[in-house]
């Protein structure tokens, strides 16, 4: 552990080592969260998705955001509608990547059976860069985007899709169709953005079509 030090450095630290009365310092707590072999089964298993190619591992609020959120869903009885809540990123700090992550996490949960995923935003780079996120993922044969109101209803009924991606506006429309064939707990519905759509008369849509649904709000703001 010691080799590369100095040696007066070593002699220091193999001093403290040998006294056995140290106290866990913070490093030590944080090497342990991190390490000790359940968690980082959890971190390879669940929490790492490929952007671009690139191996990315979930950072300490994308995690525990995710551990809490999948707690909070699943704690549920037979059909009764799960309940919902807002995530709260600060701007820049991986909100896209947390919205792979929690679709993976619901997607691995052996309580929830047969997710399904319909990721809301309400611009249409939003629509863009989260649906390239989940391409550059890897979720490619799982992912499908609404290209309309319509496409939306069709994608929701086919159950083909796991995970859907969509824009705000196409709910106008999609929302007038009621009883939809997919109307179970099931249903994950994780809106970017949420202080902008999430709310009012955009939510009563999304409620409209999906009244079962589980809503999961992200927002930067």
């Amino acid at each position: 552990v010691f080799s590369e030090k100095k040696p007066e450095q070593r002699f220091f630290m193999e001093k403290i080592w040998n006294s056995g009365d140290r106290l866990p310092s913070a490093q030590d707590r944080a090497i342990h969260s991190l390490l000790r072999p359940e968690r980082l089964i959890e971190l390879i298993y669940q929490f790492i998705v490929f952007d671009n190619k690139e191996k990315k591992i979930c950072r300490y609020q994308q995690y525990f955001a995710i551990k809490e959120t999948v707690k909070r869903v699943t704690k549920v009885r037979g059909d009764q509608k799960r309940l919902g809540g807002v995530i709260w990123h600060t701007t820049g700090s991986g909100k896209s990547l947390t919205m792979v992550m929690m679709a993976k996490a619901l997607a691995l949960d052996d309580r929830i059976q047969s997710p399904r995923i319909v990721l809301v935003t309400d611009r249409v780079d939003l629509d863009d860069q989260i649906y390239k996120t989940f391409l550059a993922c890897g979720k490619e044969a799982e992912l499908a985007k609404a290209e309309s109101g319509q496409d939306l209803i069709r994608l929701i009924e086919e159950e083909k899709k796991s995970i859907i991606t969509t824009i705000i506006d196409k709910f106008e429309s999609a929302s007038k169709k009621k009883n939809l064939k997919v109307l179970g707990h099931n249903v994950f519905v994780l809106v970017d953005e949420s202080h902008r759509s999430q709310y009012g008369v955009s939510h009563a849509k999304m409620v409209n079509m999906l009244p079962n649904a589980c809503y999961i709000g992200f927002t930067g703001t």
